[in-house]
């Protein structure tokens, strides 16, 4: 009797994965993202400074309420994604469009502190909302043996967006008012929200492929 044994592969190479087109897109959509991200974590708190004189405890409880709102529809959108199932990106361009868009029209408002409050909260949502099914999303359409090398290709262009972002903000600002610097992130992110819709909004799951295995 023949015997027969499943070997898995545990490990794809780093040269499957740079050649990987899919994986690519992630991590330009990944750095996007994170490029809005950052600057909006580590730039409202001046921003609400340049926007109240009310002290330093108020600046701090209005700069939570946007990051409170963000968790629950987090939460929420993740839930939404789960029960769909299948390309789950719709679940990540649409709270991608939304931060963005806030983002842009954050700089036609003016300086008006409720008005800004309302667009961060809603930026906010919109840009953390997306966390929530990202990576279930981005590792779906891959094999599980790339997916660790995978993660960190997208991890690193992210991580570069977080470096980038600041930079971006310090050098578009125009006389100290992050505002400009918000603006330009905007766009970043409506772009990155396209390329979930239209390019791997496109891409099928491929349930297949999260196992290879051979027979000997």
């Amino acid at each position: 009797m023949q015997n027969k044994s499943i070997v898995v592969r545990e490990k794809g190479s780093l040269l499957e994965v740079l050649t990987n087109p899919k994986i690519w897109v992630f991590s330009i959509i990944y750095f996007l993202w994170i490029t809005g991200l950052y600057s909006f974590g580590l730039g409202m708190p001046s921003l609400m400074k340049q926007l109240s004189s009310m002290g330093i405890q108020t600046i701090g409880f209005l700069s939570a309420i946007p990051f409170i709102l963000a968790s629950i529809a987090m939460y929420i959108n993740a839930s939404w994604s789960d029960r769909r199932g299948g390309n789950r990106s719709l679940f990540v361009a649409i709270p991608l469009l939304i931060g963005g868009l806030d983002l842009i029209i954050q700089h036609f408002i003016g300086l008006s502190l409720v008005a800004t409050l309302i667009v961060l909260c809603v930026a906010g949502i919109g840009i953390y909302a997306a966390m929530g099914p990202w990576w279930a999303w981005a590792m779906s359409f891959e094999p599980r043996e790339q997916a660790g090398t995978a993660n960190g290709l997208i991890n690193l262009c992210g991580n570069f967006g977080g470096i980038m972002s600041p930079i971006v903000v310090g050098v578009v600002e125009n006389d100290g008012n992050s505002i400009n610097g918000f603006y330009i992130l905007g766009f970043a992110m409506v772009v990155g929200a396209l390329l979930a819709a239209f390019v791997a909004g496109r891409f099928k799951v491929d349930h297949s492929a999260e196992h290879e295995t051979s027979r000997k």
